[in-house]
């Protein structure tokens, strides 16, 4: 898959930032490699190949969360999908940036912390 056109020079400004990125993917191994690659920014990649889970399971969200330490106060979880991503980092009290970029409407009451239409639209909300 090709990259939306911002998301590479996106990805590289926050790695830049010093942020330590990790995919997080409903995806397997012999699909998302390339896909990840594709990115030119290095990556921690998860599946649910890794995860034996699939994303909104809250397994596969803990599961990377106990790994990288993560909690409410130390990362922002970035997603374009929202019952995969954004619904269960809500369960999980995760901050959130959903990427709408079809400015679809929520399908519950789950609210992003902020939501924009294009990955680079992160950038002023980040340090």
């Amino acid at each position: 898959m090709t990259p939306f056109p911002e998301v590479i020079a996106t990805l590289k400004a926050l790695q830049q930032r010093g942020y330590h990125l990790i995919m997080m993917s409903n995806s397997s191994w012999d699909i998302i490699d390339a896909n990840a690659a594709a990115l030119t920014v290095p990556f921690d990649v998860w599946t649910a190949e890794d995860v034996h889970a699939y994303k909104p399971d809250l397994h596969f969200f803990r599961t990377i969360a106990q790994e990288y330490g993560l909690t409410t106060t130390n990362h922002w979880h970035i997603a374009q999908g929202y019952a995969s991503d954004i619904v269960p980092a809500d369960q999980l009290g995760w901050p959130s940036i959903w990427v709408n970029r079809d400015q679809a409407t929520p399908t519950t009451v789950v609210r992003p912390t902020q939501m924009v239409t294009t990955l680079d639209q992160v950038l002023p909300l980040l340090p």
